[in-house]
């Protein structure tokens, strides 16, 4: 069984649906080939109605999730009974769901690049770290070897690393951007499982992240617990989905302030995740998604910033 600590136990209570529970049995009990058929299952399904909610399963998440307070959830509960006060009261719970699951956003941005800011999505502190090493590597000769001889990159990120025209104003901040996006993909690659035993220092040495850029990334996709007596931190599929779509919108910050690109295929499948897949997530957060003439998926993101409106309404507008 899994004990959490009293101090997370609210929080973390309501990130666990049936499904996790059955998954992390199955990781704890199960033979490997029903192991490695789970693990295919969860990668190919997102499952963005839970995080942002929509029809009968966001009244579920407005009565369950610590995020909506009792005024809101009688509120949604009204509005389903009534036609004039749907609306209303939908388009409020996607909102709070969505400043939960999305980095933080500006809606009155007035240029692409401004939409998301990647300081606030490291902070301070994590922000601080990373912008010493680039300024480090910047001095070096070969910067782009300086940035990436210590860890294996991912070939879709490490692409773009290289393809930042240094000699611009911006490149500083495209360096520092593609170095937080390169920890947040090693962060990615190593928490595949449901839980994970070992304390956060202990972790971030293995994963060859920085510890309080490692202690950000925990912050934002896990949730510490105790398992069989082991501490450590549990990844539901929620938060996952919250990683993924935290890396895609890091991608596309990372290509430049025009904030699109041509393929996102490639980052996909260094995610371990279909195309389609990422377009899902991408749609959520606000972008244009599209399949291109060779049949790569292409986005980018717009302003005035426009989410796409719960599911039980689209279309009938």
């Amino acid at each position: 069984s899994v004990r959490v600590e009293r101090a997370e136990a609210g929080e973390v209570s309501s990130l666990f649906t049936w499904q996790d529970r059955r998954n992390a049995l199955f990781e704890s009990f199960g033979s490997s080939k029903k192991k490695k058929v789970l693990r295919s299952e969860a990668a190919n399904k997102v499952d963005i109605d839970s995080v942002v909610g929509a029809g009968s399963v966001m009244v579920e998440s407005m009565k369950n999730q610590e995020m909506h307070s009792e005024a809101n959830a009688k509120a949604m509960l009204e509005g389903i009974s009534s036609p004039k006060g749907k609306f209303n009261a939908v388009t409020q719970a996607m909102e709070e769901g969505r400043r939960k699951f999305l980095p933080p956003y500006d809606v009155n941005a007035t240029e692409p690049h401004e939409v998301y800011n990647v300081q606030e999505i490291a902070q301070e502190e994590s922000w601080g770290q990373i912008s010493r090493v680039v300024d480090a590597c910047c001095n070096k000769d070969d910067w782009f070897g300086a940035m990436t001889a210590r860890d294996q990159w991912a070939e879709s990120v490490k692409a773009v690393l290289q393809s930042v025209p240094i000699d611009k104003p911006t490149a500083k901040k495209q360096l520092k951007v593609c170095l937080l996006l390169h920890y947040m993909v090693s962060f990615h690659r190593f928490f595949k499982r449901s839980f994970q035993s070992g304390t956060a220092d202990e972790l971030a040495k293995k994963i060859r992240v920085p510890t309080v850029i490692a202690n950000r990334f925990f912050q934002l996709f896990s949730a510490p617990i105790e398992e069989h007596g082991r501490p450590g931190f549990a990844f539901t599929k929620q938060l996952k989905d919250k990683r993924l779509v935290y890396l895609l919108l890091l991608y596309i910050i990372a290509n430049g302030n025009q904030m699109k690109i041509g393929s996102v295929d490639e980052f996909a499948t260094d995610l371990g995740i279909e195309a389609r897949v990422a377009g899902t997530l991408l749609r959520e957060a606000g972008c244009t998604v599209k399949k291109t003439s060779a049949g790569s998926m292409s986005a980018a993101l717009k302003v005035p910033l426009q989410f796409p409106p719960p599911k039980n309404m689209r279309g009938n507008s």
